[in-house]
């Protein structure tokens, strides 16, 4: 009995001096040191949390604006005329060769024209019904005497078709082919505007191309048929006009 009292107190005081062994968390082999659990705790270990790194910035966005486009080369334009260059006749089929003509402003056989005709010279008259300088698109009308002043247009109106015309100016040479012939009645306005229109023997058309007419008296005509009317510049009732267009 006293054997069994004494291992009694033997195991109670180991009992009571006795370590604890506690595993560590996740450890997978071996043993922590031992800790006294009625040891006052220790400072607890702080823990900061770390915030997940910022996504990096995309890369900056390509520019948007278009390339410039060249731009288109400018189509040349065709060199003005001079309106107040010295311009000359020749009319091979009709025996005329540099004549001068002088560009005013007026109207056909008009005083100021029949002046210029009655030097010799052909006389192109020009204002709000019409009347452009050669090579321009329209009506550059001429007109000349058939017998007198030297009669510089007198074989005119035996021109025919295909016949050349051609007229200096400027520098440039510009060469008309005739198309067709007007017998006008001078004392009729109608009948005037046939060689005074844009488009010559077609009044109220569009012109698209650069037309001449030239215009002379019918006085032999007139005469033979026993028609003496004149006008007060001597202007018989008919006239002939030659109707010709730029190549």
């Amino acid at each position: 009995m006293k054997l069994r009292s004494r291992w009694r107190r033997i195991v109670v005081g180991l009992a009571a001096t006795a370590v604890v062994l506690v595993p560590t968390g996740c450890a997978s082999t071996g043993l922590t040191a031992a800790v006294d659990p009625l040891a006052p705790a220790g400072p607890s270990e702080e823990i900061t949390a770390t915030a997940p790194p910022a996504p990096p910035s995309p890369p900056p966005a390509a520019p948007t604006t278009a390339p410039a486009t060249p731009a288109e080369p400018s189509t040349p334009q065709p060199r003005p005329i001079p309106t107040n260059a010295e311009i000359r006749l020749t009319v091979p089929d009709a025996g005329i060769r540099n004549l001068r003509v002088i560009r005013y402003p007026g109207t056909p056989d008009d005083y100021r024209g029949t002046q210029i005709n009655n030097q010799g010279l052909a006389a192109a008259p020009y204002g709000p019904w019409g009347g452009v300088p050669p090579g321009q698109v329209g009506n550059f009308l001429v007109t000349g005497h058939r017998v007198s002043a030297g009669s510089p247009m007198y074989r005119v109106p035996n021109l025919s078709p295909g016949s050349k015309i051609i007229v200096e100016f400027g520098g440039r040479t510009l060469t008309y082919r005739v198309a067709s012939k007007l017998w006008i009645n001078f004392r009729l306005a109608a009948d005037r505007a046939l060689q005074t229109a844009p488009v010559p023997g077609k009044p109220g058309s569009q012109a698209t191309r650069p037309a001449i007419v030239l215009s002379t008296c019918a006085t032999p005509e007139d005469n033979a048929a026993g028609l003496t009317w004149r006008d007060g510049n001597t202007n018989p009732t008919h006239r002939i006009a030659i109707v010709a267009y730029a190549d």
